[in-house]
């Protein structure tokens, strides 16, 4: 029976390392994904940043 429980836990441990592992490779392609999508959101608020000075330079010049 001791051999048993010897042989069960290295195998609940080797499944953890494995899982872990794999857990590490998710979370970096995520971490990965997440850094894409946060530098489109800037670019798109850089682009409305300046329409909207545009549009506001326009106006001025409509209201004189």
């Amino acid at each position: 029976m001791r051999v048993m429980d010897e042989e069960l836990k290295k195998l609940i441990e080797n499944t953890a390392t494995e899982t872990r592992r794999h857990f590490d490779v998710v979370a970096e392609r995520l971490e990965s994904k997440i850094d894409t999508v946060a530098e489109g959101v800037v670019a798109a608020n850089q682009r409305l940043d300046r329409l909207e000075a545009k549009m506001h330079e326009n106006s001025m010049t409509f209201a004189r």
